[in-house]
């Protein structure tokens, strides 16, 4: 009896053991964590695009088909029929497609006030960094659509008329200004003469007022010459002598 009871302990103990050490066999390895460079750029899709024009979301249909890679772009509603001009470019990215139409789409317009004011009109936006085949485009713009009529603010400027006025009159002053204006193509401002102070009023566009400008710089540059032989005609007699003033 006294010997079972040493003999039942050391059985216990051994099976006891050997099952921890197969738990221990069978317990899951750990994995290892693989660093990845936070500079590295991930790879993206080069392919070579022939697209003849047309809206953003032609553009997006191209991309995709020409780069085998979804084309995420998300076009605002008054955008969706914006002409695009027609794009032939060799192993590019479309990160370098949408910065290329960016950069060639800067543009001068004329501001509310008749002032010059600096927009893009395709200016395609990602808010990924960095930029994969999966980014999200979006397109923004803060000019004109290409195929949209451009209105021109109008504005009134008044011109001083009196230094040309004894050299020029003012049908000769104005029929320069329509003359200009005309070749312009586009329908003559309204203008006015104010006879008792010589002034020259004109409603108008900031393009056809510097027409005005140029109109009368170009003049001033004749005045010492027409207007003083004009002068010197009007003290002379035709034989070159002083002319003398009438008695009164």
């Amino acid at each position: 009896m006294n010997l079972k009871l040493p003999l039942l302990v050391f059985v216990t103990f051994f099976a006891v053991a050997s099952v921890s050490a197969e738990a221990g066999n069978n317990s899951p390895t750990p994995q290892r964590r693989v660093m990845r460079d936070p500079s590295a750029q991930p790879e993206v899709a080069r392919y070579s695009l022939n697209f003849p024009g047309g809206t953003p979301r032609e553009l997006s249909a191209a991309v995709a088909q020409a780069s085998g890679k979804p084309c995420n772009l998300i076009v605002a509603p008054k955008f969706e029929n914006m002409k695009l001009p027609a794009i032939r470019l060799e192993n590019v990215t479309t990160s370098e497609l949408f910065t290329a139409l960016r950069e060639s789409s800067h543009v001068t317009e004329w501001g509310s006030q008749g002032q010059t004011v600096n927009t893009i009109r395709y200016n395609f936006i990602t808010m990924s960094s960095p930029v994969t085949d999966e980014s999200i485009w979006f397109l923004f713009t803060g000019g004109l659509m290409p195929d949209s009529k451009q209105e021109q603010p109008v504005v009134c400027r008044v011109y001083s008329l009196a230094m040309y006025l004894n050299d020029y009159s003012v049908d000769d002053v104005t029929t320069a200004l329509t003359t200009a204006w005309n070749l312009q193509g586009a329908e003559p401002p309204k203008l006015a003469f104010h006879k008792e102070t010589s002034l020259l009023i004109v409603v108008g566009d900031p393009v056809q007022q510097d027409s005005v400008n140029q109109v009368l710089s170009s003049l001033s540059l004749n005045l010492g010459g027409t207007g003083s032989n004009q002068r010197v005609r009007k003290v002379l007699e035709p034989d070159g002598t002083p002319k003398v003033p009438a008695s009164k």
